[in-house]
């Protein structure tokens, strides 16, 4: 007496399908680098204006195009302008963008300055400023929204 061996058509379906369902929840499941590059540049921000109030200096965050960094600039001394604090200072801190894989900055945003009293203006010299730095990976955007008090949070969408 003889015994098959082989499967039939239907359970070969039925795990194809289940294959196919794990791979598709593995690849919609897979973690976005826009979560951890937001909140580096978040944190980032936020460490300037703590250091303007604690340096009791000004401090600017810039975006340089070519280099695709955030860079973390201060004034050599208590005379400085806005121009010039964006432009020509120090840079002593730097945070690359492109450590996170398929990460770019969207818009280019105005530069910021944060006053030592923790209030924040624009590399322009605007008093009063709203900032918003946007940050994409494929069809997700992240918005580090800063006010002028201080006050920053972020928004991530899929568009």
């Amino acid at each position: 007496m003889r015994t098959e061996t082989a499967y039939a058509l239907p359970e070969l379906l039925i795990v194809l399908l289940l294959l196919a369902g794990t791979i598709a929840l593995f690849v919609l499941r897979w973690p976005s680098p826009l979560g951890p590059a937001s909140s580096a540049v978040r944190n980032f921000i936020n460490q300037a204006r703590l250091e303007a109030v604690a340096l009791d200096r000004p401090v600017a965050v810039t975006f340089n195009d070519q280099a695709g960094t955030y860079e973390l600039r201060q004034a050599a001394d208590d005379a400085w302008l806005p121009s010039e604090l964006c432009g020509s200072s120090t840079v002593t801190r730097t945070l690359d963008l492109r450590q996170y894989r398929g990460v770019t900055h969207a818009a280019p945003a105005r530069g910021l300055i944060w006053l030592p009293n923790g209030y924040g203006r624009t590399c322009t010299g605007g008093g009063a400023f709203n900032q918003t730095v946007r940050l994409q990976a494929g069809r997700r955007e992240a918005r580090i929204i800063v006010s002028r008090a201080g006050r920053i949070r972020t928004e991530v969408e899929a568009r």
